[in-house]
C-alpha cells in the first residue's frame, strides 16, 4: 500500500493547484431531443424521482444504499430535473447537485484510503472506520460510485451547463477531477478488481478521466483517458472475436451502453473515444441480436454476471435499451412495478438523454433482428479474452430453438466467480398467458461451485463437466429451477427435479455419479429474492474419470 498511499498524497497536492477555465462547451450534437419511446421512459423514470424525492433534505430517499438516502440515485435524477425545467425543478437540481458534491470523500484523513475521493454511497451512513464500519469493497464504501456520478455530471453539465450557475459548473468538474483521478488509482490488484476485462466501470472511467482531462486542459488525464478506451477497444477486437472481458452480462450490458453512448456524445473533440465507441456499440448489439430470442423474450445464456434470469418477470437494465430501439410494446421488460424495474428505471432519465444517440449508432438489420421471430435453429460459439496480457480464453456455445434455448462455458480459472456468474442455463416456453407476445417462460441452470467447467450446448444437447476434479466444488453438480408457471400447481402438480417440467422432457445420462439426488424444497435456495428448487446430483469420490451429465431436451407443448 505504499505506492498508493505515495500517489494520493501526490494526487491531493493536485486539487487546489488546478485551475477551472471558463470556456463553456458548444452543445452536444446531435442537439438533445426525445423521441415517443424516450419521452415514456422518460416520465416514468422522473415519476419514480419525484415520488422518492424528500423535499426537506433535497436528497433521493431509498434504501438500496446502506442508508436512507442515495447519492448515485440523487445524481441520476438531476438531469431529468434540468430538462424538465418546470417550477422549482432548476433549485431542485442545483440543491441536489450540491448534496451530492458534499459527500465526496475528499478530507485529509482519507488521503492514502481506497475511498479517497469516491462519494458516499448515503448521506446518512458512516465514512469506513476501524470502531463501526469497517472498511470493505462494494459493501461500506464502492469504487464505482466514482465512475457512475463522474459520468452522470459528465452529462449534466455537457447538456445543461448553460442553465446551471458558473461556480456549481466549476464545483462539478473539481468534483469529477477528484472522482477521476480516484479511478486512476483502481489498477485492478492489491485489493481492487478494476481491470480491462471488468468492462462496465472500465468504459464509464475513460469518459470520465478523458472528458474532465479536456475541460481543464490536462494532457495526463486526457492521454489516461484515451488509453483506457484503446486497450478496451484492444481486448474487444483481440483476434478479431468482438466480445467484452465481461461479456454476455444483461444488467451490466445496460451500464455499457450508456458508456458507449457517452463516448459518442460526450468526448471531446480529437478523441479516439467516439470512433471506438460506434465500433464496440454497433457490434454488441449485433451480438445482443444473436443472443435474442423473441418468442421468448431473453438472451440466451451462459452470462458472466446476471442478477435476474428471466426478462419478462425482473428488469435487466439492457431491457431498457430494448425499450428505446423497439419500444416498450415489443422490448423483453419486466412490468414497471415490479421492484427490479423501478430500481432501474431510476436511471431512465440518463438512458433517455441519450436514446437518439443509440438510435443512430446501431444498425438497422440488427434493429430489425430484435423484433423476429426465431424460425430456424441457430447455433453459435463465442470466445471471450480476459486480458491483454494474456491468451487465455473462454469459450461459449449456445442453442437458439424458437421455443428452447440454451448456452454453456468453458472456463478454466482458480478463483471463484460467485452467485452472479451462470456456466450453463437452459430457458423454455413452459405455457401460454393471455398474449401471446408474453408466454410463461422457465429455466434451469447450473449453479456456480467451482472454478473449471466444460460446458457445451448443441441443438437440444447439453453436457456440464469438471475437467479439473482437483478444485473444490466438484463433489457435485447442483442445478436450479425457476419461474415455473402457475398453469403448473393449479393443476396439482408437485415438482420433482427434471421428471415433470410443464412442457420441457429431460433424459439424463451421466458418468462418474454416486446415484444419490438431493431434491431440496421449493425456496430453500433463492436468488435476488427468486425462490427456486435446488436439485443437487453427488460424484463418487471413487471415480477417476472427468464427472459428466448430459442433458437431452425434447420440448413436448
Amino acid at each position: 500500500m505504499l505506492g498508493s498511499i505515495s500517489l494520493f498524497a501526490l494526487l491531493a497536492t493536485f486539487t487546489s493547484a488546478t485551475a477551472i477555465p471558463t470556456k463553456r462547451w458548444p452543445a452536444p450534437s446531435p442537439a438533445l431531443s426525445l423521441n415517443q419511446w424516450d419521452q415514456a421512459m422518460f416520465d416514468v423514470s422522473m415519476q419514480i424521482g419525484d415520488w422518492s424525492w424528500e423535499p426537506s433534505t433535497g436528497w433521493i430517499e431509498s434504501d438500496d444504499d446502506n442508508g436512507h438516502t442515495s447519492s448515485r440515485f440523487t445524481s441520476w435524477y438531476v438531469p431529468g430535473l434540468l430538462h424538465r425545467n418546470a417550477t422549482g425543478d432548476l433549485e431542485n437540481a442545483i440543491w441536489a447537485i450540491e448534496n451530492v458534491i458534499s459527500v465526496q470523500f475528499d478530507n485529509a484523513e482519507w488521503i492514502g484510503q481506497p475511498w479517497y475521493w469516491d462519494y458516499k454511497q448515503a448521506s446518512d451512513i458512516p465514512a469506513p472506520n476501524n470502531q463501526t464500519y469497517p472498511a470493505s469493497i462494494y459493501n461500506t464504501y464502492d469504487p464505482n460510485w466514482a465512475f457512475f456520478i463522474g459520468l452522470q455530471f459528465v452529462q449534466i453539465v455537457s447538456e445543461f451547463e448553460e442553465m446551471l450557475p458558473p461556480t456549481l459548473v466549476e464545483s462539478m468538474v473539481n468534483s469529477t477531477y477528484k472522482a477521476a483521478r480516484m479511478l486512476m488509482t483502481r489498477v485492478g490488484y492489491d485489493g481492487d478488481n478494476l481491470v480491462t476485462a471488468y468492462s462496465n466501470p472500465a468504459i464509464g472511467r475513460a469518459i470520465v478521466v478523458e472528458w474532465v482531462g479536456d475541460r481543464l486542459n490536462d494532457a495526463n488525464l486526457t492521454a489516461a483517458g484515451n488509453q483506457y478506451a484503446q486497450d478496451i477497444y484492444d481486448l474487444f477486437t483481440a483476434n478479431g472475436y468482438n466480445t467484452l472481458g465481461e461479456y454476455n452480462v444483461p444488467t451490466y450490458y445496460g451500464i455499457d451502453v450508456l458508456g458507449l453512448c457517452s463516448w459518442i456524445r460526450y468526448a471531446p473533440s480529437g478523441s479516439k473515444l467516439p470512433g471506438y465507441g460506434q465500433y464496440i456499440l454497433q457490434n454488441l448489439w449485433a451480438d445482443i441480436a444473436e443472443h435474442y430470442n423473441y418468442n421468448l423474450k431473453n438472451m440466451v445464456g451462459p452470462y458472466d454476471r446476471v442478477y435476474h434470469r428471466n426478462m419478462l418477470i425482473d428488469d435487466s437494465i439492457i431491457s431498457l435499451f430494448f425499450w428505446l430501439l423497439i419500444g416498450r410494446e415489443n422490448a423483453p421488460v419486466a412490468p414497471i412495478g415490479m421492484e427490479s424495474t423501478t430500481y432501474d428505471l431510476r436511471e431512465g432519465v440518463a438512458f433517455a438523454l441519450v436514446g437518439q444517440t443509440l438510435r443512430d449508432n446501431v444498425n438497422a438489420s440488427t434493429v430489425a433482428r430484435l423484433t423476429e421471430y426465431p424460425t430456424e435453429d441457430r447455433e453459435f460459439t463465442r470466445y471471450i479474452r480476459v486480458s491483454l496480457h494474456n491468451d487465455t480464453t473462454r469459450v461459449n456455445t449456445a442453442w437458439i430453438n424458437e421455443n428452447v434455448m440454451a448456452g454453456g462455458q468453458q472456463v478454466a480459472e482458480e478463483v471463484s466467480r460467485g452467485s452472479q456468474f451462470t456456466p450453463m442455463i437452459a430457458h423454455w416456453k413452459s405455457g401460454n398467458t393471455s398474449m401471446a407476445s408474453r408466454p410463461f417462460v422457465s429455466f434451469f441452470q447450473q449453479y456456480d461451485t467451482t472454478t473449471s467447467y466444460n460446458n457445451t450446448v448443441t441443438a437440444n444437447h447439453i453436457t456440464v463437466s469438471y475437467p479439473n476434479t482437483t478444485q473444490s466444488g466438484t463433489d457435485m453438480f447442483m442445478f436450479l429451477i425457476g419461474d415455473i408457471p402457475a398453469p403448473f400447481y393449479a393443476a396439482g402438480e408437485i415438482m420433482h427435479g427434471f421428471d415433470n417440467l410443464p412442457c420441457l422432457s429431460v433424459n439424463i445420462t451421466s458418468q462418474g455419479l454416486n446415484g444419490t439426488v438431493d431434491y431440496g424444497d421449493y425456496c430453500d435456495f433463492s436468488i435476488q429474492s427468486n425462490c427456486m428448487y435446488p436439485v443437487t446430483y453427488y460424484v463418487d469420490p471413487d471415480f477417476k474419470g472427468t464427472p459428466t451429465m448430459e442433458f437431452d431436451l425434447t420440448y413436448t407443448c
